[in-house]
């Protein structure tokens, strides 16, 4: 009987699971030396996705790594990779999972995650989720529903002002949430008797201990912790907003509203570079005979990795030194997801 073969090193590994995949975005001018700066490491020969640094020949192995070429086939792939197997196999069986961005300024995370036309994990995250619920029963009871979900708008309300602003709602009704459980079948199949569902959409981000709800109208800004939700016991910022959607088309006008807000800065390494944290959660709401679960997509796109006298900044980073990446590897993108 053979002994399991030992994990390769730079693995996320666990004896039973494999709880979190690492896959390697590398942009193209990593690929050979350019500009006299060598490289640091090298793809194996063996095709078997791992690298192999060129200083101590250390291998490390990766879920997939892939090179983007701004093909909407490549796009398409690389979110069947990251991203749409874990939404069958979690999020739309009533489970929660996380997919987030690693790396310096410049190497491309929130175009990963944002892209253009369309073509970022987000956006297809949400044309996803929305397949899922085709052919099923939606709710359009929002008065209904917004007494079981915390801080509920409606995607058509441009802004929000004290008079309707969803925290200071009168409603007090208790809420019948319980957590999360799988009330659907697989993607595509019709709905179980009786089940709604609904979508709802949050983005929000980080900057210098400040939260930002993206989605408010002016923005909103907030020092206050993160906490857990009463009504789906799931953590969250501090009287964050989620809009109910009805449609991808409008899902998208939202996110695409938020990325115009972001907090960005010029820096030594990229004249357009993402300052924050971001993060949009994609919430898949089911009612069934008076209780509601939810189960919730969270897509990150932090801030890059580097220390403030690389990119010639002047925020607090706060970094440990093992993040810190050197201009020879700032286009390496690593994406992570729950599995």
């Amino acid at each position: 009987m053979s002994s399991p073969a030992k994990p390769v090193p730079g693995t996320i590994h666990s004896s039973s699971v494999l709880p979190m995949q690492l896959h390697l975005r590398i942009r193209k001018q990593q690929t050979q030396q350019s500009n006299g700066i060598p490289q640091v490491f090298r793809r194996s020969q063996k095709k078997d996705n791992r690298i192999i640094l060129n200083n101590n020949e250390t291998p490390f192995g990766f879920s997939s790594i892939t090179t983007p070429d701004g093909s909407t086939e490549e796009a398409s792939e690389f979110f069947n990779t990251t991203c749409k197997k874990m939404m069958d196999d979690k999020l739309f069986k009533g489970t929660d999972c996380l997919l987030f961005t690693l790396g310096p300024s410049n190497s491309g995370k929130t175009h990963a995650i944002f892209g253009s036309e369309g073509q970022g994990l987000v956006y297809q995250a949400i044309d996803e989720a929305f397949k899922y619920v085709k052919g099923k029963s939606m709710t359009t009871d929002f008065k209904h529903i917004s007494k079981r979900l915390t801080g509920l708008r409606k995607a058509s309300s441009s802004t929000t002002s004290p008079s309707d602003n969803p925290f200071k709602s009168p409603s007090s009704s208790p809420s019948k949430s319980t957590s999360s459980t799988s009330l659907s079948s697989s993607p595509g199949s019709s709905s179980p008797s009786g089940v709604q569902y609904a979508i709802t959409i949050s983005m929000f981000e980080i900057y210098n201990d400040i939260t930002r709800d993206l989605l408010t109208t002016p923005v909103t800004e907030s020092n206050k912790s993160i906490v857990t939700d009463q009504k789906d016991n799931k953590l969250r910022p501090f009287e964050l907003t989620q809009t109910l959607v009805q449609d991808s088309a409008s899902a998208n006008e939202l996110i695409m509203k938020g990325s115009r807000v972001r907090t960005t800065a010029s820096t030594f390494v990229n004249g357009d570079s993402s300052r924050s944290h971001c993060f949009v959660f994609i919430n898949i709401i089911r009612i069934f005979k008076g209780f509601l679960t939810s189960s919730r997509l969270t897509i990150a796109d932090l801030a890059g990795l580097e220390r403030s006298k690389l990119s010639m900044t002047s925020e607090q980073i706060n970094l440990p030194d093992f993040y810190f990446m050197t201009l020879q590897r700032r286009n390496v993108l690593f994406v992570l997801s729950s599995h």
